[in-house]
């Protein structure tokens, strides 16, 4: 306790002394550098009512602390607050807050924000505000936020947030947002207006991509690739897909039939595809495409015999189509399949899927068993 109050006293009698480091103030100048302060909460410390004023080289603030400015270091138990401009590195149990520019790092428990540029590193636990841009890295636990362009990386927790453009990357495990995107966003759903980069993620979302790639499950491109595409072929003798993304990477989404005496198969598919330009108006697509059979319908009796996951087919097609009007586009092409069945006779037997044509190779194991064939498609796409 003694020990304590005699720290106290000094920190009063420094906080009302005229002399002491003023006599560092440069005559030539309105900024004030100090080599070193040391302060319980401002203004109890050595800068006193002046602290507002001071630019210092060395800080330490045992619960809180403001000050002009920082050229070096700063420790705050709490907080660390400066009005004016931070070039160096700040430590905080808490928060820093840098009214002016940081040119330098932010470190602390909770939340650092800059008013002005960020050119540096801030590293928190929860949030990293930028107001006015950043060229550097923001790592938090929660989200970083730049209200102006992002120069560098963002990574967080839960969302990244760039007001303007980002030429960097943002990563996160759940939403990226950025008004135009050059670089790379990867997370659970990225959106932007722009994308002249690249997104990863489970859902895409943009306006525009003028020259970028989205991959993900579902990618919603405004102004992007939209085509719906009524076809058939060896296997589902009428399918439907509905496509979308890019065209250099699309998601595919499509509901297939197979007829047989008697009863329909119907197939859930999931793909995805890339198309290229052959000419003007000509075009060949790769498409990687699961079907996994979902029921069967009596055509007698209009029943439905629901046997989920009892078969899946893939499709690799390929595809040269011809535009001939503005929504109007006629496809065909070869197709490589693969299907697998999990059913079984009356003694236990596997057994071939009853909608595939015969097979140019077999494999079985205990639980499956595997046909590889030869088809074709064929259709329209508006």
């Amino acid at each position: 306790m003694k020990y304590f109050s005699t720290i106290i006293i000094i920190i009063l009698l420094t906080i009302f002394s005229k002399s002491g480091f003023s006599q560092n103030t440069d005559s030539t100048s309105t900024e004030i550098v100090r080599p070193f302060q040391l302060t319980f909460i401002s203004p109890l410390g050595t800068n006193g009512l002046e602290c507002g004023k001071i630019t210092n080289v060395f800080s330490i603030n045992l619960f809180s602390g403001y000050s002009g400015g920082l050229k070096g270091i700063e420790f705050g138990g709490f907080a660390n607050v400066v009005k004016g401009e931070v070039q160096g590195v700040q430590f905080a149990g808490f928060s820093n807050v840098v009214v002016g520019n940081l040119n330098g790092g932010q470190f602390c428990g909770f939340s650092n924000v800059v008013n002005g540029n960020s050119k540096g590193v801030q590293v928190c636990g929860f949030s990293n505000v930028s107001k006015k841009g950043i060229s550097g890295v923001q790592v938090c636990g929660f989200s970083n936020i730049s209200a102006g362009n992002t120069h560098g990386a963002q990574i967080a927790g839960f969302s990244n947030f760039t007001a303007d453009t980002l030429e960097g990357i943002q990563i996160s495990s759940f939403l990226n947002t950025a008004k135009s995107v050059k670089g790379t966003q990867i997370g659970f759903i990225n959106v932007t207006k722009k994308l002249e980069g690249n997104q990863f993620g489970f859902i895409n979302i943009s306006d525009t991509a003028p020259s970028g790639i989205a991959i993900g499950f579902l990618s919603f491109i405004k102004n992007g690739y939209r085509k719906l595409e009524i076809g058939g072929g060896e296997t589902f003798h009428a399918n439907v897909a509905f496509k979308l993304g890019v065209q250099k990477f699309y998601n595919e989404i499509a509901l297939g039939a197979n007829f047989q005496p008697g009863k329909i198969t119907f197939g859930a598919g999931y793909g995805l595809g890339t198309e290229l330009n052959l000419g003007q108006k000509s075009f060949i697509d790769f498409e990687l495409i699961n079907y996994s059979l979902v029921d069967r319908m009596n055509w007698l009796n209009f029943t439905y015999n629901y046997s989920y996951d009892y078969g899946n087919i893939t499709k690799f097609n390929i595809t040269v189509s011809r535009q001939f009007a503005k929504h109007l586009t006629i496809f065909a092409g070869p197709s490589v399949n693969m299907a697998i069945s999990s059913l079984t006779d009356l003694d236990g037997t596997l057994i071939h899927l009853d909608i595939t044509p015969k097979s140019f190779y077999s494999v079985e194991n205990n639980y499956f068993l595997t046909d590889f064939y030869f088809g074709f498609v064929a259709g329209v796409r508006i």
